[in-house]
């Protein structure tokens, strides 16, 4: 007897294909999964477009059993007034006349309007949204049961970027949970807001980790790169990567610092720095890299890119933010510090003392296979979509 496929959606707002920051890559490792359990899941993406050049012929060649749906987040532009006026402007405001601002929220009349044609008269077994700023989609989802992949802590983010914010926190945190009490299951990858979520929600919260393949670099491989950094271009990112070139660079000497990501546009030109800027095969750099830094000192939730670099054995010297997330703070392959000087004392004797970055990438390397293993992952995942 042939076993029925469950039907799966997956909502992620962004292109997984074309963008290369640490979510999306979660994303990617994701429908490689769902890909591979292609003789059970038949799974739905939903995303938004547009989505960057040939971004969906290539998800297509790498994905041929997900079926793709696009949909638009904005309305039509018109030039007439009266026509953008009862499409987009009108609905928005009948919205917020009903059912009060909100503030985390991003669904808006006209996304509704997009994301209820895309699942109409459709069923699944499992539905799967990012983020609790979608969360609200998944009432027009038929679903006999739901996932939200949190991905950050939302009201803390808001908290972050904008300070104005402290007078409204217990609004914001309580607009995120009635957006999560949606669902029956919860997912987090950060131990610190597994936690809340856990206090705070009489739902399953699952704590899943971020694995990647274990990488064992020889010894007497080839360093080309001997300090690299990645990032994006958020907030966090701009802000941090500022710290490190006014107070840590200065007091290095004869160092090249190569920078991979959309963080490079925020980068000023300067003999120590080589802005590489976005790449299609970020593992060749992590495996011509003797170590990576993660300049971070606001922010939320589990840094990929730390996580990435402990796949490879290279060691990271980061502050308190970009060990958040993790589930042991210390002998995991971090040196983590505030002060500027012991900042760059850390990059300093990782280039120079062999039995040191020895120690480290050691350390960095039983810390990642004891925690975050494919294997803990996939059987998570099995246990949630083919039980």
């Amino acid at each position: 007897m042939i076993e029925k496929k469950k039907k799966v959606l997956y909502f992620m707002p962004e292109d997984p294909i074309g963008d290369k920051a640490g979510n999306t890559t979660r994303c990617f490792q994701l429908l490689e999964y769902f890909q591979k359990q292609n003789d059970r899941l038949e799974v739905e993406f939903i995303s938004f477009y547009p989505w960057k050049e040939n971004a969906v012929s290539k998800f297509q060649e790498i994905f041929p059993d997900i079926s793709l749906t696009l949909i638009n987040r904005q309305g039509p532009k018109s030039k007439n007034y009266l026509l953008y006026f009862l499409i987009d402007k009108l609905p928005k405001l009948l919205s917020r006349l009903f059912t009060g601002d909100h503030i985390i929220s991003r669904c808006t009349p006209y996304i509704n309007k997009q994301f209820k044609k895309a699942v109409k008269g459709k069923t699944y077994d499992i539905s799967l949204i990012s983020y609790a700023y979608w969360g609200d989609l998944q009432k027009y989802v038929d679903s006999t049961y739901s996932i939200n992949d949190t991905h950050d802590f939302i009201t803390k983010q808001f908290m972050v970027v904008n300070k104005n914010l402290p007078s409204i926190i217990g609004r914001l945190f309580q607009e995120e949970l009635k957006i999560l009490n949606r669902f029956n299951e919860i997912w987090s990858y950060s131990v610190e807001e597994h936690f809340i979520f856990e206090q705070f929600l009489d739902k399953k919260v699952q704590l899943l980790p971020i694995s990647f393949p274990i990488h064992q670099l020889p010894q007497d491989r080839d360093i080309q790169y001997d300090i690299l950094y990645v990032a994006s271009d958020n907030p966090h990112n701009e802000k941090s990567i500022k710290w490190f070139l006014d107070t840590v660079l200065p007091l290095m000497k004869d160092v090249k610092i190569y920078i991979v990501g959309k963080i490079c546009r925020f980068v000023p030109d300067h003999p120590a720095i080589v802005k590489l800027g976005i790449v299609d095969n970020l593992e060749e750099f992590y495996s011509k890299s003797k170590i990576t830094i993660c300049p971070m000192i606001s922010g939320t939730g589990i840094k990929i890119k730390v996580l990435e670099s402990l796949s490879f054995g290279l060691p990271v010297v980061t502050n308190r933010r970009g060990v958040d997330g993790l589930l042991n703070k210390s002998n995991n392959g971090c040196l983590v510090s505030a002060s500027p000087i012991e900042f760059a004392s850390y990059i300093k004797r990782l280039l120079e003392d062999e039995v040191f970055y020895h120690k480290i990438s050691q350390e960095g390397q039983e810390f990642f296979r004891d925690n975050y293993s494919k294997e803990h992952e996939v059987q998570i995942l099995n246990e949630t979509f083919l039980t």
